[in-house]
C-alpha cells in the first residue's frame, strides 16, 4: 500500500493535506478551476520530503499521520459493524460529497464506478451490492447512468 498526500482544489485554491485531513489545510498554492486531485506522492516521494525536514517538523508529520491513520482504521472498522445496505450508503454518500456535482436528478458523483468497485469501497461481494444498487434504484433514490452513479433527492431521505 502507497501512502499519499494528497494536492486538492478546493474552494478557491489548491490545498495540500494530508489523507484523512479534515479541514485543515497545510498550505495554499494556486487558484482552482475544477476541484480536483491534483498530484499524489508515493511512499519513495515522502521518505525524501521527510528526510529533508528538520527533526521538529518530521516528528509533527508523523505524529499528524498518525493520528490520521488511526482515525481513518478507527472508521473502517466501525463500519464493518453496519449492515452492507447501510456501509453502501454511507460510501456514496462520501463519494458524491468529494466527487458530487449539481445534477437536475439530484447529485451525480463524477467517477467511473462499477459495482465491482464499490463492493471493494464497502467490503461486500459484488452480487450483493447489485442486490443493494437495485433495491436502492426501485425505491427512486439511486439512478445508474453508465458507470456514473446519481443520488436523487429521495436519497438524502434515506
Amino acid at each position: 500500500m502507497t501512502d499519499v498526500t494528497a494536492f486538492r482544489m478546493d474552494g478557491d485554491a489548491l490545498e495540500v493535506t494530508h489523507p484523512m485531513n479534515i479541514g485543515k489545510v497545510i498550505s495554499t498554492i494556486a487558484i482552482e478551476s475544477v476541484p480536483a486531485v491534483v498530484a499524489m506522492m508515493s511512499q519513495e516521494v515522502m521518505n525524501g520530503v521527510v528526510a529533508g525536514l528538520p527533526a521538529g517538523r518530521a516528528l509533527q508529520l508523523m505524529a499528524y499521520s498518525w493520528r490520521a491513520l488511526s482515525w481513518l482504521l478507527y472508521e473502517k472498522c466501525l463500519l464493518l459493524t453496519m449492515p452492507l445496505r447501510d456501509r453502501l450508503v454511507h460510501e456514496l454518500e462520501v463519494l458524491a460529497h468529494d466527487f458530487g456535482q449539481p445534477d437536475p436528478a439530484g447529485v451525480l458523483i463524477d467517477l467511473p464506478l462499477t459495482q465491482a468497485d464499490l463492493a471493494e469501497l464497502v467490503v461486500g461481494s459484488r452480487a450483493k451490492v447489485s442486490r443493494c444498487v437495485a433495491d436502492l434504484r426501485r425505491a427512486g433514490k439511486l439512478k445508474v447512468s453508465g458507470h456514473r452513479v446519481i443520488l436523487t433527492r429521495r436519497f438524502a431521505r434515506h
